[in-house]
């Protein structure tokens, strides 16, 4: 096989050692290579005999033996530094306390947190790769360009991100015309607002039919991005009263097939209120039902669907469910933030003899 296999294997070989590489963090990559330079490279050149090293890398320094300070300040050693502070800057901010807002800075260092801050600081990426590339031109061991392979393994992957991002700039052409927002909590879609941020693309959930003639969403307030967008709505909605009625803030819907009969329960409950029974949503729920016993129709739902307060109680209503439904199998599905998942698995708890339960979600 001769050459052939030899060129095979090596390939095989290298890919390996790439693999296994690519198991470990970036930047424990970037710290040894680091403390290598620093802690033993850099005191080696610097301890080492005047006549050997001029005989063996006197040219490489226009025979001058540098100094600690010497090979710090260097554009080697300058790029170093640069670099793996960005990449520590970047790091930080990429965190989950800093991304989410978790850790409440001062108000003069608020703007340092938050996914602008992070989306921002992201974008350090370009820089980085810059100070890589003369960080591996201006080597000291060698002065041959082709040697110095840095910007070798760099031309092929930093074209095709210059060529995305072209295709992303042009995108900017292509505007849509936004006819009502309309503020709905507790509910999750991929948009940018370029009047709030060039840089983030959020990813939400499509309301609308296929076939309407608008394209709508619906929007979970929850980071610093959503709150802004939220409130540019509400100063547009000042002058539109429609925009500011309120409905349920969430519906639960139970589902029971009997032959090919299928019907529907649905149950709303209002969150933001008070829990029922509570002296402080007495009032409201006696006009309530006042309401509808009056007319069959629910004060805030609009509709015959009774409202209930604050979030439901899934002991009660699983229990119910499997009083009402013996020898029966039922399925709870849902669909939203997975914060809900934990509660919602409580109905497996409630599986007997006589009914069984299980839980089934989806995430957008």
């Amino acid at each position: 096989m001769g050459y052939c296999v030899c060129l095979a294997k090596a390939a095989g070989e290298t890919l390996k050692f790439n693999m296994a590489l690519i198991l470990l963090p970036e930047l424990l990559r970037a710290f040894i290579h680091v403390l290598f330079h620093t802690s033993c490279n850099f005191v080696k050149l610097v301890s080492c005999p005047q006549s050997k090293f001029m005989t063996v890398l006197g040219s490489n320094f226009d025979y001058h033996q540098p100094t600690y300070m010497d090979l710090v300040a260097s554009i080697p050693g300058v790029t170093g530094i640069l670099m793996t502070l960005f990449m520590l800057f970047s790091f930080t901010l990429a965190t989950h306390l800093f991304r989410r807002n978790v850790i409440k800075l001062p108000w003069s260092f608020r703007h340092l947190a938050g996914f602008n801050a992070f989306g921002i600081a992201s974008h350090l990426l370009v820089l980085v790769y810059v100070l890589l590339i003369l960080h591996g031109y201006f080597i000291f061991l060698t002065k041959e360009w082709y040697k110095k392979a840095t910007w070798m393994y760099l031309a092929v992957p930093v074209l095709l991100y210059a060529t995305e991002r072209v295709l992303i700039v042009n995108e900017n052409r292509y505007h849509v015309n936004i006819q009502k927002g309309i503020q709905v909590q507790e509910r999750n879609v991929p948009v940018r607002s370029s009047d709030i941020s060039n840089f983030e693309w959020h990813p939400f959930s499509i309301t609308s039919a296929p076939d309407d003639d608008y394209l709508s969403v619906h929007i979970r307030t929850l980071g610093d991005w959503t709150t802004e967008l939220r409130t540019r709505f509400q100063k547009n909605q000042q002058d539109d009263e429609s925009s500011t009625k309120k409905g349920p803030q969430r519906a639960y819907f139970y589902w029971s097939g009997e032959n090919e009969i299928i019907r529907l329960k649905c149950t709303a409950y209002l969150t933001c209120v008070y829990e029922e029974g509570d002296a402080r949503s007495a009032l409201i729920a006696m006009v309530q039902s006042l309401q509808h016993a009056k007319n069959g129709v629910d004060v805030v739902s609009e509709s015959r669907i009774r409202t209930h307060f604050a979030r439901p109680n899934w002991k009660r209503v699983f229990a119910q469910l499997a009083a009402s439904h013996p020898s029966s199998r039922i399925g709870v599905f849902y669909c939203g933030s997975p914060t809900l998942t934990k509660t919602l698995k409580l109905c497996q708890e409630f599986s007997l003899n006589s009914s069984t339960a299980s839980f089934h979600k989806e995430n957008f």
